[in-house]
């Protein structure tokens, strides 16, 4: 993801840079499934996206939350990578199938509270990238379930 300016940078005083940080700060937070995504895009198109971009147009197009909870996941991945895109919750032992691309959904436990992580899988329910780079809850917990996307 391209973390540099655009179009949309361009402003007074550099507002339009602050409301940058402001987004990629929430991005930083809660954006791992949408980081997931775009990456998935990114080997698809073999370029660098901006996230930024995409967090702003996904939410004109009501596709995720302001929290970066995402709506509608395969519209998402439409809105990056052309084609009709489908997008099924699976359980962590399902088989990933010839053309689905893997997204991994980890849960860490502890006393007071459940943490949850999205990395992109290799296809045989493996890590093969992870936005934060080596997540404590994917080290410290325990696959949950699967997100297959499958361009139809």
């Amino acid at each position: 993801m391209d973390p540099g300016g655009s179009e949309r940078d361009q402003g007074e005083g550099g507002k339009m840079n602050e409301a940058r940080q402001k987004i990629m700060a929430i991005i930083g937070e809660s954006g791992c499934y949408l980081l997931s995504i775009v990456h998935l895009a990114e080997g698809m198109l073999k370029e660098r996206l901006d996230a930024v971009e995409i967090y702003l147009d996904a939410l004109a197009n009501k596709y995720m939350q302001a929290d970066c909870f995402i709506l509608e996941p395969a519209a998402l991945m439409a809105m990056m990578v052309p084609g009709n895109w489908t997008m099924m919750k699976a359980d962590r032992d399902r088989p990933t199938g010839p053309g689905e691309l893997e997204i991994l959904r980890y849960e860490r436990k502890t006393t007071l509270k459940t943490y949850g992580h999205f990395v992109v899988g290799n296809g045989l329910g493996a890590v093969a990238w992870d936005p934060l780079g080596d997540a404590l809850t994917v080290n410290g917990g325990e696959l949950v379930s699967k997100r297959l996307f499958r361009r139809v």
